[in-house]
């Protein structure tokens, strides 16, 4: 099974013009989690420490 699995997942990066190569695998997990949201505190310099565009 695993080996129609692979094969299929192969046909469809083909089918897009993906090359895969010996050597050079990349393989890339964009799940969704949940994070809690961090404090709005100031490092020793005041500054704030959260990055105002995350979020």
């Amino acid at each position: 099974m695993g080996s129609i699995l692979l094969g299929e997942i192969n046909r469809q990066l083909e089918a897009k013009n993906i090359l895969m190569s010996e050597d050079h695998i990349n393989i890339i997990d964009a799940t969704l989690i949940e994070a809690a949201q961090s404090s709005l505190g100031k490092s020793k310099d005041g500054k704030p420490t959260r990055d105002p565009e995350a979020g």
